[in-house]
């Protein structure tokens, strides 16, 4: 599936909500210039701004990647883990790249849906016991 602009996706989200480009600054807090050029492409957010929109929007997971996979300008692994709507922009890449290239090792095998998420949840796992003892290594 191709990833939209984000600027299509914001737009549609708000929208969707039925709420104005002023009245989704006043509920976030980020100024109405802020969320118009995320909206009109003149500027791309950051991921801060980014969480305070989905949370206000009340993003379901699946949209929430979308969001994200629009952020980061390639489709992004979904997770209702909520340590992975936490990652910045650059841990997300490495989450997703770590994922995918994990998740393609069994592409041709046999496994059932319950097992694949099984895996897919060690793997996250793992993912985030690295993250963390790479943080108190560097400590």
């Amino acid at each position: 599936m191709p990833v939209k602009k984000l600027s299509i996706v914001l737009k549609e989200l708000r929208e969707s909500r039925g709420l104005t480009i002023k009245r989704l600054a006043e509920l976030t807090g980020l100024g109405n210039g802020t969320i118009g050029d995320m909206e009109t492409g003149k500027s791309h957010g950051s991921r801060k701004s980014l969480g305070k929109i989905a949370e206000v929007l009340n993003l379901t997971t699946e949209e929430r990647n979308i969001l994200d996979s629009a952020f980061l300008g390639r489709e992004v692994i979904s997770s209702d883990d909520p340590r992975v709507t936490n990652l910045n922009k650059r841990e997300r890449l490495q989450h997703d790249d770590f994922m995918r290239d994990a998740l393609l090792f069994f592409q041709d095998e046999k496994v059932s849906d319950e097992d694949k998420q099984k895996l897919f949840d060690s793997l996250q796992e793992a993912f985030f016991t690295i993250k963390l003892a790479n943080k108190r290594k560097n400590k």
